[in-house]
């Protein structure tokens, strides 16, 4: 569930924060949209800075990024996949 976690259990900030800067509907498959396309983008810095632009057309499609906590659960996920975070 979004903002799952020791943090929501005493208060769910980090919940209420998701779903005042996205809307009253973001839930789990967005956030994990998010911190996919924020892994997505961290990759593809990594690659412009090393090897050259991968692709200009690549865009993040939200104005905010997702919380540490979020982002860690999804990087692991995606580390795992052999394909990395360009597979999805």
């Amino acid at each position: 569930a979004v903002g799952s976690g020791a943090a929501d259990a005493t208060g769910g900030w980090r919940a209420s924060e998701y779903r005042a800067r996205f809307g009253g509907d973001f839930d789990a498959a967005k956030l994990r949209a998010l911190c996919v396309a924020h892994v997505r983008g961290l990759a593809w810095c990594a690659h412009y800075y090393y090897h050259g632009c991968a692709d200009w057309r690549w865009h993040f499609g939200f104005h905010y990024a997702p919380y540490a906590h979020d982002l860690a659960a999804v990087a692991a996920e995606l580390a795992a996949a052999s394909d990395g975070p360009w597979a999805e």
